[in-house]
């Protein structure tokens, strides 16, 4: 069960990587490939130019849907094995650069939402979910921030 759960919140991390640098959120960059969890999406050349992913709202919480090239996958799943070890390193203690979207997201992710995560044979989906409204508007609230910074990126393009 902790397996799954941290494979779970991995695959949240993930989202955050589709932009190289993007909005601040105080000092933080929103988006940061120096980052420590998204650097490893980086690790492998054109991986990023060959994933997408959506998120989406839900009633009770949000959805995230990550979707690679068939010819990438492998090192899409390598990736998502680096970051587990780099969350197994911030668990430790180790202190490492986080961009804001993967420091927003791990605010959430201690308050406790319900997870489900299934790999398919393009990607994965996540899905994170809650009885409590706070917490859900908190997860819709990062959703709709990393809309807005993906879509201020696009279009410096």
């Amino acid at each position: 069960m902790l397996r799954k759960s941290l494979l779970i919140s991995l695959l949240v991390l993930v989202t955050a990587v589709v932009a190289t640098a993007g909005d601040k959120a105080g000092d933080q960059a929103w988006f940061d490939k120096s980052c420590a969890m998204c650097s490893n999406m980086y690790s492998n050349e054109g991986l990023i130019e060959h994933m997408s992913w959506e998120q989406l709202d839900l009633r009770n919480g949000i959805i995230s849907i990550t979707t690679v090239d068939e010819k990438y996958l492998p090192d899409y799943r390598k990736a998502k094995m680096g970051m587990m070890e780099t969350m197994a390193k911030m668990q430790s203690g180790e202190e490492l650069h986080i961009c804001g979207s993967c420091q927003y997201l791990g605010k959430c992710m201690m308050q406790g939402p319900d997870q489900d995560y299934v790999q398919t044979s393009t990607g994965d989906i996540m899905i994170l979910t809650s009885g409590d409204e706070e917490l859900v508007a908190e997860l819709q609230k990062w959703v709709a921030k990393n809309k807005e910074a993906k879509e201020k990126m696009a279009k410096k393009g």
